[in-house]
């Protein structure tokens, strides 16, 4: 078992840095790929294994995607606004150090998720039980809020039809459509009966 998480881990770091240093092939492609060979994966590896893989994958790929970024000035949708300082560090003839402070800070960032990560375990059922009287007044005022921020008649309609259907949802009513679509059913089988 051990064996086998420590080769999903060498593997998903093998796929996070062939991910993260082809520019266009992004992690979203390779993890499709590896989640629709699960019932191939799943009869040789342990389904505990492949999630690892992934998680590893995904974690290289966060380091390594900005190398092509600085050097090749390719950058993805998720590093795109640290395309310009790191081509402005490169033209000054510190492209490894700009990988350096990118690889410190992801590793500082790293750190810092894993410490505050069981806070939110710990915040939001107190949180949960403070609000849970109000949620319904918290729902109308970011209700009023979403209708009021639209700009024509249409948007703020549609605004108020949706708030209207979390309202009713909220309460455990059928939903506006499905109560149409209800009734316009009930008005074809009462039609029928005659």
């Amino acid at each position: 078992m051990l064996l086998e998480l420590l080769l999903a881990i060498i593997v998903g770091c093998l796929l996070g840095l062939v991910s993260g240093l082809t520019p266009g092939l992004h992690i979203n492609l390779l993890a499709a790929i590896i989640l629709s060979s699960l019932p191939f994966l799943s009869s040789h590896f342990s389904i505990l294994a492949v999630a690892v893989a992934i998680i590893a994958m995904s974690i290289t790929h966060t380091f390594t995607d900005f190398i092509p970024t600085i050097f090749l000035g390719a950058a993805s949708e998720d590093t795109a606004l640290a395309a310009y300082p790191g081509n402005e560090l490169l033209l000054l003839g510190l492209g490894f150090d700009a990988v350096r402070l990118t690889a410190v800070g992801g590793l500082l960032g790293l750190a810092l998720f894993s410490v505050l990560a069981p806070l939110p375990l710990l915040v939001v059922p107190l949180v949960f039980r403070i609000l849970s009287g109000y949620i319904g007044v918290i729902l109308l005022c970011f209700s009023a809020l979403l209708i009021l921020w639209q700009r024509t008649a249409s948007e703020r309609l549609w605004s108020s039809a949706f708030a209207s259907d979390a309202f009713r949802a909220f309460r455990g009513e059928p939903a506006f459509c499905q109560s149409w679509q209800g009734h316009k059913h009930a008005e074809a089988a009462h039609s029928r009966s005659y």
